[in-house]
């Protein structure tokens, strides 16, 4: 009996409770970002009198990345600038042996990079740069800015190949 009478009177106090305000994105952030992307391998088989042998074999060359970056945001322009550092490079190497050798992909290394760019947010999404992704806000203080943020999304990435991205913000 106790219980539902709590579980009645936390229904009430909800259903009369105002809806929450969109959190505020302000200030600086330091942000990790991970984007992982998939890439296609296709094999081309020819059929011979001693059976099927593989003919060649393609792959499409996808660019993984991690970055940190501080990313200061104004809430007013609704404008970001940002800097910080991406290490990148493709998941698979394809190294071709025999008669021809070479090695098609992008080798792993860590450049600085910077620039601005517009964002926007709403109580469950964040588009930056371009993409929006689905969010998660943290410690809201009494201004409904946003301490903590965590987004995550997938989107076409290079070649056409499948990426997802996860996002991770700390106000600072």
């Amino acid at each position: 009996m106790r219980k539902s009478f709590i579980m009645a009177a936390a229904a009430a106090l909800l259903a009369g409770a105002p809806a929450a305000a969109q959190p505020v994105i302000s200030g600086t952030y330091l942000v990790t970002q991970n984007v992982t992307c998939q890439p296609t391998t296709a094999v081309n088989y020819a059929g011979t009198d001693v059976g099927l042998v593989v003919n060649n074999v393609t792959q499409t060359i996808t660019t993984n990345q991690l970055t940190m970056l501080l990313i200061t945001f104004n809430a007013t322009k609704m404008s970001a600038t940002y800097s910080g550092f991406g290490a990148s490079g493709s998941v698979n190497l394809l190294q071709s042996t025999g008669q021809v050798q070479a090695t098609s992909g992008v080798a792993t290394a860590q450049v600085p990079g910077s620039g601005k760019t517009s964002y926007a947010n709403t109580d469950t999404t964040l588009t930056f740069n371009g993409r929006t992704l689905q969010a998660f806000y943290g410690q809201l203080d009494k201004k409904n800015i946003a301490h903590y943020i965590t987004a995550q999304g997938t989107y076409a990435g290079e070649n056409g190949s499948g990426c997802m991205e996860q996002d991770v913000a700390s106000r600072q």
